[in-house]
């Protein structure tokens, strides 16, 4: 996260985000708390961001948002301050909560690891949208040529639908898996970065510096708990097709991350631990039952 002072235009306002275009070419987000916390954002308070996306609903064009060390404020066209908010910022440690679900991992990559994988990698395909990089359509196609070349996956940066392009997505997916894992990642250079949206590189220099959105942070708090919780621990509220209630959530909270963002990241995720995370098309489907009864 850029240090204040600073000031940039707004050029989105969505329901859980106000995007701001920093000088540095990389978005930064303002939220309303940490539960929609992203890789560069300012969470502002439930009050100050409803108060700031009502000042916002007559439009975003030239107007601009400056942080100060105590607060916000909203700057008209003419340069003049509309609206300010005084606020007492904390710092989000992302790597901090990332660091803890990596360390009940440690010594636990056996069986029950990988019967984890199974469990999310079965409830993961059968929700996963069929379009993009998933499914059979020409994103789909060109991802898993780019799939086979050297230098994946860092050839995904900048490439896929979306504002945050689902290579990006799917690259900082990856490098979370190799984070919370122990694995070896990716190197995010500043070839990657110059050649994708502000709103992706944003999140890649996040990846780089394992400060992963909210919705990660939970997913791997979710992740090791299942992994680490005694055999026979199921209870009626467990969900048998991801391990656990609090991982099937935090799957839901992932899919609901932006058009496929979270779709698209949780697949770089189980790509990173060698699971395919796709649904076959038809045709293979076919081969697959020929060659078994055939």
């Amino acid at each position: 996260m850029p240090g204040a002072p600073w000031a940039a235009p707004v050029v989105g306002a969505f329901p859980r985000a106000v995007s701001l275009l920093h000088p540095d070419g990389a978005l930064v987000s303002i939220v309303a708390d940490g539960r929609s916390m992203e890789s560069r954002a300012v969470a502002v308070g439930a009050q100050a961001f409803g108060e700031l996306s009502a000042a916002l609903r007559r439009g975003t064009e030239g107007l601009r948002i400056g942080l100060t060390g105590t607060g916000l404020e909203l700057v008209g066209p003419s340069a003049r301050p509309e609206a300010a908010w005084a606020l007492d910022f904390t710092l989000w440690d992302a790597s901090t909560r990332l660091e803890a679900s990596a360390r009940r991992l440690v010594g636990n990559d056996g069986a029950a690891f990988e019967r984890t994988l199974d469990e999310f990698e079965r409830a993961f395909v059968a929700r996963v949208p069929r379009e993009g990089i998933h499914g059979g359509g020409p994103f789909a196609t060109r991802f898993a040529a780019l799939a086979l070349e050297a230098d994946f996956p860092r050839n995904l940066a900048g490439f896929g639908p979306g504002t945050t392009p689902a290579g990006d997505d799917f690259l900082a997916g990856w490098q979370f898996a190799a984070r919370l894992s122990g694995r070896e990642g990716v190197t995010i250079g500043e070839a990657e970065l110059g050649r994708t949206t502000a709103a992706g590189r944003a999140l890649l220099l996040g990846a780089r510096e394992a400060c992963f959105p909210a919705y990660l942070i939970g997913f791997a708090e979710a992740f090791s708990a299942a992994v680490t919780e005694p055999p026979g621990s199921a209870t009626p509220a467990r969900d048998a097709s991801t391990g656990s209630a609090a991982l099937d959530a935090a799957m839901d909270e992932a899919f609901r991350h932006g058009a496929s963002s979270g779709a698209d990241a949780l697949l770089g995720f189980l790509r990173r631990f060698g699971r395919a995370g796709r649904v076959r098309h038809r045709k293979e489907n076919q081969v697959r039952s020929r060659r078994r009864y055939g």
